[in-house]
């Protein structure tokens, strides 16, 4: 089905030899995906709130797919899938597993079940484009310029230093500040 290898639960109903408390478990640590159709019954086997006299195997598999959320959170988010099917809602998923991708499957159909697959088969529906070349982009040249509005009180001071005199001559900076005209008493030069 979809080029997927499927072995449901429902294939082995009647088999004798199926031991119902391993069966999950033995799935969850040999199958790539892990679809978890959720309903009502299985989320109280997965929380737990379930009558200690029925749902075993279910028990068994939410207690491995715990294990595996314990020793690899990002593979149990990659491995576990939930299904919700028709009949049920979003209730119906624990809290534990809010985080997990899901998929509202209303029929087998290749529309309902595109998404699914996209997932399962690692072909998103978007790709990103790809990044491109980065473009040279030269350095700018830098001329001159204009140091201004330095305002101390009512007092403006500005001064025009070319950008050269700046990075070649600190002597020469200073002595051009030096020569400022300060109209200021607080902002004497030195």
């Amino acid at each position: 089905m979809g080029g997927i290898d499927v072995d449901l639960d429902l294939y082995h109903l009647h088999d004798p030899a199926v031991d119902w408390s391993r069966y999950g478990p033995e799935q969850v640590a040999r199958c790539d995906f892990v679809l978890v159709a959720v309903n009502a019954a299985w989320r109280e086997r997965f929380e737990g709130t379930n009558l200690p006299t029925v749902g075993a195997g279910a028990v068994a598999e939410a207690d491995d797919l715990l294990g595996l959320f314990a020793d690899d959170q990002m593979e149990f988010r990659r491995k576990i899938k939930l299904v919700l099917l028709p009949g049920t809602s979003d209730e119906d998923v624990p809290a534990r597993l809010s985080g997990v991708q899901r998929f509202r499957v209303n029929g087998p159909t290749p529309d309902e079940l595109e998404d699914l697959l996209r997932t399962l088969h690692d072909q998103p529906q978007f790709v990103p484009p790809p990044v491109g070349q980065v473009p040279a982009l030269p350095p700018a040249t830098l001329q001159a310029t204009t140091l201004s509005a330095a305002s101390v009180g009512t007092s403006t001071v500005s001064a025009t230093l070319t950008t050269e005199s700046r990075l070649t001559a600190s002597g020469t900076v200073r002595r051009q500040a030096e020569q400022l005209a300060w109209t200021s008493p607080c902002c004497a030069a030195r």
